[in-house]
């Protein structure tokens, strides 16, 4: 706490970027369209970010310090950065990388989560292996238990935001938790899916990407105070807009900027789907059963 206190005040010593602060992990964005000027800004800012770190005796881990590119087309930047000036944070130049983890999920700079997924089906994989050479000696509990600390918990970490992925994509992963369900279930490889997976109690990672998408909208809309701010204002409801009384007056307002790839627009949409049944449930647990119960039957 003390030392969150004493980085407090970090953004107050940038003038053109946006910094994101979890314990001593930090993150700083800059945001241009021409790429000349974006890396300027950067440089300038890392500036201001060094005398601050200075005055306050603080140091950085360079090592573990790097920046990333994202862009919102596809404009070949590859010749061009190799002329332009390096980003440098005291006099030490920045690495550019692909990928980085961070808070627990991989970033890459494209946003199509594909290192992500990679990490995923190899942490299935590694328990897949390892509860096959112990499955005879482990009771079923024993073996559920195992799979949600270890596959379940880390499949549904942040599932809301890589689970957009294309189905080519997602595809290995799911054919690697259908293993591993059937594994832990000693069921041969011909039975049907929903059978398998009503037996084990649970959905198909697809299928938990809805589940897990409409628990956290549900949150925003039902019980938004437990929500973190910077969470429960990405979705707009009309109502905050407008104040006539229309027919679509409790719905989200969905921003046609938004990227369908993008969760303020996914989100709503998926939501705005469910039937008024589901939506009026205000019961977080009654809904996740009976939305979950609804996403299971759609196997059949």
């Amino acid at each position: 706490m003390l030392f969150l206190l004493y980085i407090n005040d970090i953004p107050n010593s940038l003038s053109n970027s946006h910094i994101k602060l979890f314990a001593d992990d930090s993150n700083l964005f800059v945001i241009h369209n021409n790429i000349d000027s974006l890396l300027n800004i950067a440089n300038k800012e890392l500036i201001l970010l060094s005398e601050w770190l200075n005055v306050n005796k603080l140091f950085i881990n360079y090592d573990k310090t790097n920046y990333m590119l994202f862009e919102v087309t596809k404009r070949n930047t590859e010749t061009r950065l190799v002329s332009l000036p390096s980003i440098v944070l005291n006099d030490h130049i920045i690495q550019r990388v692909r990928n980085v983890k961070y808070l627990g999920i991989l970033i890459d700079d494209k946003l199509i989560w594909t290192d992500h997924i990679e990490y995923l089906i190899g942490r299935v994989s590694s328990i897949t292996g390892i509860l096959y050479r112990t499955k005879q000696f482990l009771p079923l509990n024993c073996r559920k238990n195992i799979f949600y600390a270890l596959v379940y918990s880390v499949i549904t970490y942040c599932i809301e935001i890589y689970g957009i992925v294309n189905k080519s994509i997602l595809q290995p992963l799911l054919v690697k938790y259908n293993r591993l369900i059937r594994l832990l279930l000693n069921k041969p490889r011909r039975t049907p899916l929903f059978e398998l997976y009503s037996s084990f109690g649970t959905i198909p990672v697809n299928l938990l990407f809805q589940l897990f998408t409409a628990k956290l909208i549900h949150k925003c809309i039902w019980t938004s105070n437990l929500v973190p701010a910077s969470i429960s204002r990405l979705f707009v409801m009309r109502s905050s807009i407008h104040s006539h009384n229309t027919r679509g007056n409790n719905s989200f307002f969905m921003d046609s900027n938004f990227s369908s790839k993008s969760i303020m627009f996914y989100g709503p949409s998926m939501w705005s789907k469910l039937s008024n049944e589901l939506q009026s449930i205000s019961s977080i647990s009654v809904f996740l059963k009976k939305y979950k119960s609804h996403l299971l039957d759609s196997m059949r």
